[in-house]
């Protein structure tokens, strides 16, 4: 349907083609179009039904804006990696030039054929047209949106978050390729075609990426079936790896991990013939994809990645077992580098990493309290021994019951050989007792992500009141980089955005339910290359820097019941769902004491993966109230892109009692 300016915009053209509106057909109108090329771009399409014939129209349309459709059935000519190929068929996925051109206008009439005669036939003709000022705009907009991906690229691989680094290059490239477009990016101050640039740096990552087995003895653990674990450091760049999602081959089956903070856990059933391990770096992440908001994403990965020299993602790492460790075979594992080294362009050499610099750190509060560490130890026992009920003395009421939480939603198994030192630390303020941790595997199904359990002590009676997962190393060194602030307010922020992740992790949704204030204000932002803001939706374009985006944000707000309500489905659809936390922005807005009742915006870089396939990248924005009686959130936005704090600070001004 025209909004009220589209439609007098098209009374006026019409006008303009000196038309008399009560007496024009639609076919008449298309003739008036045609004449008029140098402003329109038009298609034809027939069929037997109204639908049929409008949907050939705008398959005609899209294929002048080389925008990618499927006939359903065609050949692909497919390696088999033997040296044969097969043809097989495949379904191309469609992108409707109606989601990319809301004033598409399409004209439908009757044709009768054989007017008369027995065989009369009635066909449908259908004619639609666009703006060619309205197409330019489009083609913009989906530049602007690769530049954006290729900046997202490029900040997520400085902050060693090298997943993230290959999703959005690989999702840039394969979009420049399947739209044809050219583009043109800064890199370090120097122009470059991206076209050109990408795949470049996308074997360039490959080429910096390094497995390693750690000198940590296998871990057996005779009651499971996967009853071997070995340690396995994974590098960028000679860096521990923020985040890297891969699958590894374990002798029956494949396994996905997520590596975090330069660590991996593989499981094994049996390693007595394992000769080598098959690791496979994700780049294309084709189920996000598939699922994404952006339309353009979801059409050009239809097909799959463009990045075609895909064999890089690759690693044979060839091993032995030696006294009860891992080793990596060097001899043959010479032959292999030398083999990946081959496959790597010369212009793989050219790009070197982009590696972030380190914020300076504050000294954290560490002190010598055995009686914590003694605790911490007999929980670790606890889990390796699954006799959780041994350790409830040691808890309070609360803090037990999000130890069993968290043991109940995975199967958790300690990350160390036992009686290993596990470096066990705490740290103590005024305000708080903080323990640091437990290594364990969080194991839902077939994925594997590594965690450290932290721990909080009551100080008075000296028990653990909860328990959670620690923020990786990067969103802990943001929070404790050097400045001017409070060191209790440093851990009542840690502790906040280790229970809020945590809590997801575990499907908390009476936990995350009660952060929220009764009348918190929920947004997620989704870009929009158009300037339609739908039903429900409110314009969030001054949410945006200028200098960061020419897209338009439109923002859905929910209610505290109808977040809650989503969010219940989402945990129920899903086995598993693991959210994680990366670099972040803190900004005091009230300060009305330490800790109490300081009211704070903190925006993180948030990575959710889940069971159902569905993982996503974006920025988390809250405003929080801190209290003594419990901190709440009085806003939570969640958008594609980084919005300034600044900005938040003035679109959502403090309107909430700070003192209650």
């Amino acid at each position: 349907m025209l909004t009220m300016n589209r439609f007098l915009v098209f009374l006026l053209t019409l006008a303009s083609f000196g038309l008399s509106l009560r007496a024009q057909s639609p076919a008449a109108v298309a003739d008036r179009v045609r004449l008029k090329s140098e402003i329109y771009v038009w298609s034809e399409g027939v069929g037997d039904t109204e639908s049929d014939a409008k949907a050939e129209a705008v398959k005609n349309l899209a294929h002048k804006f080389s925008l990618t459709f499927s006939d359903r059935s065609i050949n692909v000519m497919t390696n088999r990696g033997n040296g044969d190929e097969e043809i097989h068929e495949q379904d191309n996925m469609v992108m409707a030039s109606a989601m990319r051109f809301t004033n598409l206008e399409t004209l439908v009439w009757e044709e009768i054929l054989n007017e008369g005669k027995s065989n009369e036939l009635i066909r449908y003709h259908a004619f639609c047209y666009v703006n060619r000022q309205d197409v330019e705009e489009a083609n913009a907009a989906r530049r602007d949106r690769i530049r954006e991906m290729i900046d997202s690229g490029m900040e997520q691989e400085r902050q060693q978050a090298v997943g993230g680094a290959l999703r959005y290059y690989c999702w840039a490239y394969t979009m420049l390729m399947r739209f044809g477009d050219s583009v043109k990016i800064n890199v370090d101050g120097a122009e470059k075609d991206a076209a050109v640039w990408l795949p470049a740096k996308i074997e360039s990552v490959f080429s910096h990426i390094r497995f390693a087995f750690s000198e940590d003895e296998i871990i057996d653990t005779p009651d499971e079936y996967d009853k071997h674990t070995v340690s396995m450091n994974v590098f960028y760049a000679d860096k521990p790896v923020q985040s890297l999602d891969f699958t590894y081959f374990n002798g029956e089956r494949n396994i996905s991990v997520l590596a975090k903070n330069g660590n991996a856990m593989l499981k094994f059933v049996d390693l007595s013939e394992m000769s080598s391990i098959d690791v496979k770096v994700e780049y294309a992440y084709a189920d996000q994809a598939a699922k994404s908001y952006d339309e353009e994403i979801k059409a050009a990965m239809a097909t799959g990645c463009a990045f075609t020299n895909a064999s890089l993602c690759r690693h044979k790492l060839p091993v032995k077992i030696k006294k009860n460790k891992v080793e990596i075979d060097k001899k043959v594992a010479k032959a292999e580098e030398t083999r990946r080294q081959e496959a790597l362009s010369a212009a793989a050499a050219s790009e070197a990493p982009l590696i972030g610099k380190e914020n300076k750190q504050v000294e954290r509060p560490v002190t010598d309290d055995m009686a914590a560490v003694e605790k911490m130890t007999a929980v670790e026992k606890a889990i390796r021994s699954r006799k959780y009920d041994s350790v409830r003395d040691l808890f309070t009421t609360d803090g037990y019951e999000s130890f069993r939480r968290m043991t109940n939603r995975a199967k958790l198994s300690v990350a160390a050989k036992e009686n290993a030192p596990l470096n066990l630390r705490v740290e103590t303020t005024s305000l708080f007792k903080y323990g640091v941790g437990i290594p364990v595997i969080v194991r839902n199904g077939s994925h594997i992500s590594n965690e450290k359990i932290v721990f909080r002590f009551d100080l008075a009676s000296g028990l653990i009141k909860s328990v959670a997962y620690a923020l990786t190393e990067k969103a802990e060194k943001d929070i404790f980089r050097q400045a001017q602030w409070d060191m209790n307010s440093r851990y009542s922020l840690l502790t906040f955005m280790e229970d809020y992740q945590t809590a997801y992790c575990t499907k908390n949704i009476d936990f995350i339910e009660n952060l929220f204030s009764d009348n918190a204000i929920i947004i997620v932002g989704n870009a929009v290359d158009n300037k339609t803001v739908k039903k429900g939706m409110v314009d969030g374009q001054n949410l945006m820097a200028g200098d960061r985006s020419k897209r338009r944000f439109v923002m859905s707000r929910y209610t505290k019941g109808e977040y809650i309500s989503s969010l219940r489905k989402i945990f129920s659809n899903n086995a598993w769902v693991q959210v994680s936390y990366e670099e972040n922005e803190i900004s005091k807005v009230y300060t009305g004491g330490i800790v109490d009742n300081e009211l704070l915006w903190i925006e993180i870089r948030q990575n959710w993966n889940s069971a159902s396939g569905y993982n996503d990248t974006g920025f988390l924005a809250l405003q929080i109230n801190m209290r003594p009686s419990g901190s709440q959130i009085n806003v939570r936005t969640f958008t594609p892109e980084f919005v300034p704090l600044d900005s938040l600070k003035k679109s959502f001004p403090v309107s909430l009692s700070i003192k209650e």
